[in-house]
């Protein structure tokens, strides 16, 4: 009876419903003849009736060559092992035959086998054969995809063992127990996992902190629900997984914030990926903090939860240390946007309303070179609460506070993003003029804006400056 014989995926290695071929000689008593015993010994027959079968490989969507290179080097090993084998076949590989005596077929999960089903996966499924049954066709050797390059190789070996009635002992004595999370990983293709990454988004050349990343999962010792050789290419143009780095990180999974550090995808023990994976990493943190990131998130692809092995590295959350970043007083341009929204309060008359548009009008066109390279752009809007820039036209001289005589002020707020109290960039800015002459208030509002885009002393453009008592001019027409 033709039967099929199963390789089990558990923890360990059992050959399920039996069927299998008798691997050993058998002994017939002859007839007795003048007092002479004569013996005559039989082996089991050869299924096929020829003693070269080809074998053929149909990898359906595994198409990594080490898959046919797997089976290749089995066949190998059974015709340089074949004394062992109960039947006096020679195997001759033939990758795309048309007519095989024998097809290896790579299926993604092996769970139905003569009979008998597994919640996981079998490892392989083989025909095998009573003795004296014959195969008029083609036999079948079904191999579980996703293991690397060695595990599917050993599979394939163990495989055709059974193919060929091998007994139990004479099969590879270093075939390893493949429910060793070092044999699988989540990746269909045997070979090397390639990581590139994605850093046009650091201020730094952050390569080594994900190599170093890499290796430290690649560590003896390291709890991992799965080993893979990840290997870093950084400008892989198909990579399996890209580390992209990133301004901000605002959302993993069902979070969502301004406080993520990275996020990665987790995978158990049976998952399988057929896509592109990528792990985000935030910019702007120190090297340790950003490796210690890289290995966290590196954990979640190798399976590890929150709260799981190794600890602390697993935590959910982390003291990270962000960089110094340059304060906005000292950058070219100090806000995040070039569209900024200005509303005017007050009771400005028509000349001092005229005086407010030149002044934005003047910083709109460059302000005679005051902008390195990037310029404002002002929307105007009736919305002083949800405008960027208020400017205030007031003829009350304590508008800017009690005692103050007069003229103007100005504020700017904005954001911290490092350890410092200095802002890093601003988006608020509010411009006060306090009973200012009706004719500096172009002065004044000037004044103002080249301070919330960053005026230093000696920076001003030269008609705010103080230096030339413009103040009452019509530098502004």
């Amino acid at each position: 009876m033709r039967a099929r014989v199963l390789v089990v995926a558990a923890l360990l290695l059992v050959a399920g419903c039996g069927g299998q071929a008798n691997p050993g000689a058998t002994t017939d008593a002859a007839e007795t003849t003048d007092a002479t015993t004569v013996e005559t010994t039989t082996g089991p027959a050869n299924p096929w009736q020829s003693e070269q079968l080809t074998v053929a490989v149909r990898t359906g969507e595994y198409t990594d060559p080490e898959y046919v290179a797997a089976v290749r080097r089995a066949t190998a090993y059974w015709n340089d092992h074949a004394a062992a084998s109960a039947y006096d076949v020679e195997l001759s590989f033939e990758r795309n035959a048309s007519n095989p005596d024998v097809v290896v077929e790579y299926t993604s999960r092996l769970q139905v086998c003569g009979g008998e089903t597994s919640t996981g996966t079998f490892y392989s499924c083989t025909d095998t054969y009573d003795s004296g049954e014959t195969e008029p066709g083609t036999s079948t050797v079904e191999l579980a995809g996703g293991y690397t390059a060695n595990a599917t190789e050993r599979i394939a070996t163990r495989a055709f063992a059974r193919l060929l009635s091998v007994p139990d002992g004479d099969e590879p004595a270093d075939f390893p127990e493949l429910s060793n999370p070092a044999n699988r990983d989540p990746w269909p293709e045997p070979g090397p996992v390639v990581v590139s990454v994605d850093q046009t988004a650091a201020s730094r050349n952050v390569t080594p902190l994900v190599e170093q990343a890499v290796a430290y999962w690649e560590r003896d010792g390291v709890t991992k629900n799965y080993t893979a050789d990840f290997r870093v290419a950084p400008n892989a143009s198909n990579p399996d997984v890209v580390v992209r780095f990133e301004p901000n990180v605002t959302s993993c999974g069902v979070e969502s914030g301004t406080s993520i550090l990275g996020c990665a995808p987790v995978f158990g023990v049976h998952d399988r990926t057929y896509e592109q994976e990528t792990i985000e990493i935030e910019t702007g943190y120190t090297g340790e903090s950003t490796l210690e990131t890289l290995k966290h998130e590196f954990g979640h692809l190798h399976g590890r939860l929150h709260g799981q092995a190794p600890m602390p590295l697993m935590n959910a959350t982390s003291d990270a240390t962000r960089l110094p970043i340059p304060d906005a007083r000292t950058v070219a341009y100090p806000w995040r946007t070039t569209n900024v929204s200005v509303a005017v309060e007050g009771e400005p008359t028509e000349f001092e309303q005229e005086q407010v548009d030149a002044a934005l009008g003047y910083f709109e066109s460059g302000a005679e070179g005051f902008f390195a390279a990037e310029t404002p752009s002002f929307a105007r809007t009736q919305n002083a609460s949800a405008a960027d820039i208020v400017i205030t036209v007031s003829d009350d001289g304590s508008a800017c506070g009690d005692g103050y005589g007069g003229g103007s002020c100005g504020s700017v707020r904005g954001y911290s993003t490092d350890a410092d109290d200095a802002l890093e960039y601003y988006t608020e800015a509010e411009i006060t003029t306090a009973n200012a002459d009706e004719d500096s208030v172009a002065w004044h509002v000037g004044y103002w804006l080249a301070y919330a885009f960053g005026a230093q002393d000696g920076e001003f453009p030269e008609p705010l400056d103080g230096q030339n008592d413009d103040r009452d001019g019509r530098w502004w027409e």
